[in-house]
């Protein structure tokens, strides 16, 4: 694993314990899913309308990534960050940049796909937190990292968000560091987040079900779907007031998982795994969109291993997500769903 430097001390917080666990875990990792057929896939974009590409606005995407903190095919940071460039803005002039998915050798792309990306779509990238010079041109920051959350930090989002700015959560990116009490501020701004008092996390099958079929961002998927990441639960903040797109069945779990120390307990999380599901289990929140005065916000939980990125229906809600944040039709990304996709 690879271990972050000063002067990010709340992020080495973050990354040595979930490095514990990683370690903790090795022997019950899961295998690369099967993938998915193209013709099932297609059955659901044919259900969108299409998008011209005449009179699109332009939009400033900004995705947001930091140093790789995992092992093999997991947490990629970096990885995402340099793919997605490619896949939402296409090739630039002088870049080798050839491959969109993230897990495997490269998937087969058509060049001319290559060359385009999404239409009126510029794309930069920033290395653990926008410049302030992204967030005065950005419509849209897309976070997959370790955040180091701080005053500062929340009081540029919020500027940000207030103004109608979307922003993207993506796995690691809700977990606030331990004993930095920005826990309900920073749910505030971006919905659900990581608590360390109760939030427990399982690698392994994911069986979502769509909890808003009614959705935009939902049109034409099946009512369930089915996934080999890791589930984050229960989050915190208001359910109130975001509107939950999918869930996952987690175990309801009524220990505490710290000693009496204040230590975490990294077996009992790891007997949550080996029993899943034999215990009673509830409907937690794994996708949701929430507004934050003029701007949105899409929450995803999934995306730990690589090769989620390269899934479909996962594709399906993290870009339809993402067009949602930026206020515009949802179905504006649908064409980049099979570009390289794991099929």
């Amino acid at each position: 694993m690879t271990t972050f430097q000063k002067p990010y001390p709340f992020v080495c917080t973050v990354a040595v314990v979930f490095s514990s666990i990683t370690a903790a875990q090795a022997q019950v990792h899961p295998e690369h899913p099967n993938p998915r057929s193209r013709s099932e896939i297609e059955s659901v974009l044919t259900k969108a309308p299409k998008i011209s590409s005449e009179n699109l606005r332009n939009l400033h995407i900004v995705l947001l990534a930091s140093e790789k903190d995992h092992g093999i095919n997991e947490h990629d940071y970096p990885l995402w960050q340099k793919n997605w460039q490619l896949l939402l803005g296409g090739q630039k002039d002088g870049s080798d940049a050839a491959q969109i998915n993230l897990f495997g050798s490269a998937n087969k792309v058509v060049p001319k796909d290559m060359k385009t990306g999404a239409p009126n779509v510029n794309v930069t990238t920033a290395w653990e937190w926008p410049s302030k010079k992204q967030f005065h041109n950005a419509d849209l920051i897309v976070a997959f990292s370790v955040i180091n959350w701080s005053e500062g930090k929340n009081s540029e989002l919020h500027e940000f968000m207030s103004r109608g700015g979307g922003f993207v959560t993506i796995h690691m990116s809700c977990v606030v560091a331990e004993g930095i009490g920005l826990d309900d501020e920073v749910a505030e701004l971006i919905g659900l987040d990581w608590n360390w008092d109760y939030t427990r996390w399982r690698h392994g099958p994911m069986n979502l079900d769509i909890a808003k079929p009614d959705h935009p961002i939902c049109l034409g998927l099946p009512k369930k779907l089915y996934f080999m990441d890791e589930a984050y639960w229960p989050l915190h903040g208001d359910r109130s007031k975001v509107t939950i797109i999918a869930t996952s069945k987690e175990t309801v779990g009524t220990f505490n998982i710290r000693d009496k120390d204040g230590n975490h307990v990294f077996d009992k999380l790891k007997a949550i795994q080996q029993k899943w599901p034999e215990e009673p289990t509830k409907d937690e929140p794994m996708f949701w969109t929430y507004e934050y005065g003029k701007g949105r916000v899409y929450g995803c939980i999934l995306g730990h291993y690589t090769w989620t990125f390269d899934d479909p229906y996962f594709r399906i809600l993290l870009l339809r997500g993402m067009a949602w944040a930026a206020g515009e039709s949802p179905y504006r990304f649908d064409s980049l769903v099979l570009r390289g996709a794991g099929l």
